[in-house]
């Protein structure tokens, strides 16, 4: 029973040494942005960054590219690739334009 106990704490571990997370962050403040969509393009499925502004990727390995968009921000499609070597993110902020309302 020990022997499975620690085979199944083990494994736990090495999924967590190998789990690829991204923060994604505001260019200007360095603040974490929140609820961001993250979109995988030649895999079916999306994510939304949690209030750290943090996501596990993990599942994904098999995308080519990731776009990553979120509201007030430009969109940005990076590869999966790049992410390995930094996993910090940095989205420009964009000015949203309304067109005038008439009543």
């Amino acid at each position: 029973m020990k022997k499975i106990l620690l085979l199944m704490l083990f494994s736990f571990m090495v999924n967590l040494a190998y789990s690829q997370i991204i923060k994604l962050i505001d260019d200007y403040t360095l603040i974490p942005i929140q609820n961001a969509t993250i979109a995988f393009e030649n895999v079916y499925g999306s994510l939304l960054t949690d209030e750290n502004g943090e996501v596990d990727i993990t599942n994904f390995v098999k995308a080519e590219n990731i776009i990553i968009e979120a509201i007030g921000y430009k969109s940005k499609i990076i590869a999966y690739d790049q992410l390995e070597k930094n996993n910090i993110v940095v989205l420009e902020p964009q000015n949203l334009k309304l067109d005038e309302v008439v009543l």
